[in-house]
């Protein structure tokens, strides 16, 4: 488990398609962070381009880890997980 801030959590993205999910759902590109290390930071979106929470995007072993502030962390899970559907992808706090 990761030492985490009181006030941040962190959420595990793993799966076939976590990269191709994160591109899909958040507001900056992620991609680079297939070919390089590197921290994005990025922010989840209305289709109306309302703002909902922001993050920073950090490659993991086996996924992505998402550094989400507390106060943003059970919505934001809420939606990834609904917005999910048939993408292999699992969501989890770590």
């Amino acid at each position: 488990m990761s030492e985490t801030a009181p006030d941040r959590r962190l959420f595990q993205i793993t799966g076939a398609d976590a990269l191709t999910f994160l591109q899909g759902m958040v507001s900056n590109d992620v991609l680079p962070l297939a070919k390089a290390p590197g921290i994005v930071w990025a922010a989840l979106l209305t289709p109306q381009g309302k703002y909902l929470a922001d993050f920073f995007i950090i490659p993991d072993r086996d996924g992505f880890l998402l550094d989400v502030p507390a106060d943003q962390a059970d919505d934001l899970l809420r939606r990834l997980t609904m917005y999910k559907l048939r993408a292999k992808v699992e969501i989890a706090e770590d």
